[in-house]
């Protein structure tokens, strides 16, 4: 069965790229948080595109960037322990992988204190992220992320099952991925699986990534 995306694999392409897909639709690469996938672009997201980038200023914003001095090896190793990454380098290339691995999760706060070791084009992104975040909010997560009303570890059986439902169901909807989290798999897993399966939907990564899919390709 032919694809219908671009023949070519999305991770040898820049996150942003777009080509013509084998269904005649134009498609984008986009970054995941485990790799590079193609998104398929509806023509009304290629002409608020091209409006935007024909019409539209953001409004000025200055990095509060530190030198490349003044964060240590220790500070940048605490920051992948924070990412849930682990890899060696100089303080540069730890910076620009955790850049490439987690853009879209990255707090402001630690885009700027990374800011001076990545490379200029990682600069350009991550000053155009912090901007996106400041002046396009967003306020309605649309099931995808939502705080905890009560210690996940208070929740009952049936409550994470219902709430891994609806985030399961948001997200597949948005992002049109399947999250493996079928009816029949979670009533067949034990009650602390499912509240480890729960924690991703309640994290801050989770609301970054619910931002980087609502704010750009819904």
């Amino acid at each position: 069965m032919t694809r219908q995306g671009p023949s070519e694999s999305a991770t040898i392409f820049p996150v942003g790229t777009k080509k013509r897909g084998n269904d005649g639709n134009n498609w984008i690469v986009i970054q995941t948080k485990n790799s590079k996938r193609w998104s398929k672009l509806n023509n009304n997201t290629l002409q608020k595109t091209k409006k935007i980038s024909k019409t539209k200023k953001t409004k000025n914003y200055t990095i509060k960037k530190s030198k490349k001095n003044d964060i240590s090896v220790d500070k940048l190793r605490q920051l992948l322990k924070k990412y849930n990454a682990s890899f060696n380098g100089s303080k540069e290339a730890m910076a620009q992988k955790l850049f490439r691995l987690r853009r879209a999760t990255i707090e402001n706060a630690d885009l700027e204190l990374i800011y001076n070791l990545l490379d200029k084009d990682q600069q350009k992104k991550a000053t155009q992220l912090i901007k996106d975040r400041i002046n396009k909010p967003i306020t309605n997560y649309r099931g995808m992320y939502e705080p905890p009303t009560k210690p996940i570890s208070l929740m009952t059986r049936e409550e994470l099952i219902k709430k891994l439902q609806k985030f399961r169901d948001s997200w597949e909807k948005i992002t049109t991925r399947d999250q493996d989290l079928s009816d029949e798999r979670l009533n067949g897993e034990p009650t602390d699986q499912l509240r480890n399966l729960i924690k991703f939907y309640y994290s801050d990564d989770a609301k970054f990534l619910a931002e980087e899919w609502l704010r750009n390709y819904v």
